[in-house]
This record gives C-alpha cells, structure tokens and sequence, in this order.
C-alpha cells in the first residue's frame, strides 16, 4: 500500500519568496517583510542555509550569479527584492557604488572600527612628535604597524 498523500505540499522557493514583499507604490521597490539582517538586507532560509533574498530574486527572475559578484542594488534600499532594481558588480563595483551613494561608513560609525576618533587624534600626535614606531603604537592600541601607517599618513580616518 501506498504511502497516505502528504498533508501539506511543500512550497517552492518562488512560492515562498513571493510571499514575502510588499510593493512601495512609489519607488516601486518590492520591499521584503521576512527577516531582515542589521545591515537591512532581507534574508530567506533555502535548504537549511540563509541567503541574501536580494540574490535570491535575481536569480529566481534573472538568471545564475556567477562566482564571486555581488548583487547590487539601483535603489539604493537594502530590503528590495525588486530584479529590475538589481544588478551585478565586482567587489570593487560595490565600493564605488556605497562610495557613489555616500554610505561609505566612516571614523567610529564603522562598525569594523577599532579606533576612537580620539585614539586616531593621539596617535598622529605622538607619531608627529617623533621617537615611536608604527609597532610600538600598534601594540600600544591593539591595532597592526598597517593601521597606524594608514592612520599617520591620512590614508584612513580623513575626515579628521
């Protein structure tokens, strides 16, 4: 004898990714209702592991994303599934494209930061007044020689 019929069908990635937006008449956004992650990116469980919805609707709507390209947005708001708002770019492309849109994050506001705006400001100056290396200040506040070459020379930290 057969196996009884499952009671509940289960549902396809489409199925369930179409269940969870809503359309922003404005901007034409299709804006996700499901979880989203800190960074405001909606997020759906596909066979036990989280992906980025954003990627999800472009490949449910577009087409495979090759290795190794982001998925970007055109709107400029993280929780739209919307694939005529998506495109794909390089690393690179990415950072333009938050440089572009002046969501580079910067000084404390970083999240990665490991520096205080006031750590940055001691740090120019006791390397302006001489006799420390970038190691000693390095070990001084838990950062790598890299950091504190990128902190004196204004490479990092320019707007201060």
């Amino acid at each position: 004898m057969e196996k009884q019929a499952r009671k509940h069908k289960k549902r396809s990635v489409l199925e369930r990714f179409n269940e969870k937006y809503v359309i922003n008449e404005e901007t034409d956004c299709w804006e996700w209702t499901d979880y989203l992650n800190p960074d405001g990116y909606g997020r759906l469980q596909i066979n036990k592991t989280s992906i980025g919805a954003h990627r999800v609707a472009y490949e449910l709507f577009i087409g495979p994303i090759p290795d190794g390209l982001f998925v970007l947005h055109s709107c400029d708001n993280p929780p739209c599934v919307n694939p005529l708002h998506l495109f794909l770019g390089t690393t690179q492309d990415n950072t333009q494209d938050k440089i572009n849109k002046n969501r580079q994050q910067k000084g404390e506001a970083d999240r990665y930061s490991k520096l205080t705006e006031q750590e940055v400001l001691e740090i120019r100056a006791r390397y302006t007044t001489g006799g420390i290396t970038h190691k000693q200040l390095a070990d001084n506040y838990n950062v790598t020689p890299g950091t504190i070459y990128f902190v004196v020379n204004k490479i990092t930290w320019t707007h201060i």
